[in-house]
C-alpha cells in the first residue's frame, strides 16, 4: 500500500471504505491519515481587502522585499520549477540569438533571466521595485561578474533611461503584479527601439484563481482525478488581488481581463508578433504527471512576443 497522504482518501474514511480501515495494522499506524498535513494548507488567494485594491508603491515594495529571501531560496540556476518546466522551454526558442542585443530584464527580481541572457552574450540590464531583491542580484554579480547592471526602478517610472535604448524588454511573470500595467507599457515602450521586441509573460487572466479554481470532488481532493473541470466567474472585475503561497508572506497582484493588455500595447505602439500559451514540457509530464498534469489541461500563464513599429 501506498503511505503516502492523499486528501481524497478522507471522503473514503468518512464512508468506512478507507483502504486502512480494511487491514489493520494500517488502520493502528493511521497511515495516510495525518491531521497535521490537512490542517496547514499550501496557499490561499481572495481579493483584497477595501483598504488594499489600490495599494501605495511603497506597501508592494514592502512585501517583496519580505519575501525576497525565501522566493531566492526557491530558485535554482534556471530558476524554479515553473520556469524550468513551463516558462523557459517557450521563451528562448521565442527569442532566438540575443548575442550583442541590449536587452531590459524589467522585473528582475533575483536576476536568474538576467544571468541566462548575459551568458548567451546579450547586454543585460535589470530593473525591480524590491530594493532586497537588487541588492541579491548585486550580490549574484559580484560572485560572478557578467556585466550586468541592476537598477531598483519602477516600471512606471524609467525616466533614468533614454528613449530607444533596448533592442529587447522582457518581463516575466511582473505586469500581472504591477499596480500601473498602463504606465509601464508607456515606459518600455519608450525605451525599446523602433523595431525593437517586448516579450512578456503573465498569469494567463482567463484561467486566474482569484474568480475560480477546479471544482473537485470530493471538494478537499488534490488528485487530478477528482478535478472534474476549471470554473471560472468575475472575469471582467478588475481589482487587488492577496495571495500567500508556502512559506511566502503575503503578496499583492492585479487582475485585468486580457482586451487591457492589448489595449495597453495599441495604444503605444506595440504590435503583436504572437501569443504563446505554453504547456509543460513532455518529460516532466511523465515523470511527474501529478505535478504537471492541471497545467497541461488549462494554460496556466501566456506569452505575448510584440515589437514596436511596423511588423
Amino acid at each position: 500500500m501506498c503511505s503516502r497522504y492523499h486528501a481524497a482518501l478522507d471522503w473514503l474514511e468518512f464512508k468506512k471504505k478507507h483502504p486502512w480501515q480494511k487491514d489493520k495494522s494500517a488502520h493502528r499506524a493511521l497511515k495516510g491519515l495525518s491531521l497535521r498535513e490537512r490542517s496547514q494548507p499550501w496557499g490561499w488567494i481572495r481579493w483584497a481587502p477595501l483598504e488594499l485594491q489600490y495599494p501605495s508603491l511603497r506597501e508592494i515594495q514592502k512585501r517583496w522585499d519580505s519575501a525576497a529571501e525565501k522566493w531566492d531560496a526557491t530558485y535554482g540556476k534556471w530558476g524554479d520549477s515553473y520556469r524550468q518546466n513551463i516558462f523557459n522551454p517557450a521563451l528562448f526558442p521565442l527569442l532566438g540569438d540575443v548575442r550583442g542585443k541590449r536587452i531590459l530584464d524589467a522585473g528582475c527580481g533575483a536576476g536568474y533571466l538576467s544571468r541566462l541572457l548575459a551568458e548567451r552574450g546579450a547586454e543585460v540590464t535589470g530593473v525591480d521595485l524590491s530594493k532586497k531583491f537588487i541588492e541579491i542580484a548585486q550580490h549574484y554579480e559580484k560572485r560572478k561578474p557578467l556585466g550586468i547592471r541592476y537598477v531598483c526602478a519602477n516600471l512606471a517610472d524609467l525616466s533614468q533611461f533614454p528613449s530607444s535604448c533596448f533592442d529587447i524588454v522582457i518581463s516575466i511573470y511582473v505586469l500581472c503584479d504591477t499596480r500601473d500595467c498602463g504606465k509601464a507599457i508607456h515606459e518600455i515602450a519608450r525605451v525599446v527601439k523602433p523595431g525593437g521586441r517586448f516579450l512578456f509573460l503573465i498569469e494567463h487572466p482567463c484561467f486566474g484563481w482569484q474568480a475560480g479554481g477546479w471544482e473537485r470532488v470530493p471538494q478537499d481532493s488534490q488528485r487530478n482525478e477528482d478535478c472534474l473541470y476549471f470554473k471560472m466567474d468575475n472575469y471582467f472585475q478588475r481589482g487587488t488581488l492577496e495571495s500567500q503561497w508556502g512559506k511566502l508572506p503575503a503578496l499583492l497582484s492585479f487582475h485585468r481581463p486580457l482586451s487591457d493588455y492589448f489595449r495597453f500595447l495599441r495604444e503605444h505602439g506595440l504590435l503583436v508578433r504572437d501569443l504563446i500559451e505554453p504547456r509543460p514540457l513532455r518529460k516532466a509530464l511523465r515523470e511527474r504527471p501529478g505535478e504537471w498534469e492541471r497545467e497541461d489541461r488549462i494554460p496556466p500563464v501566456l506569452i505575448i512576443d510584440a515589437t514596436k513599429g511596423r511588423l
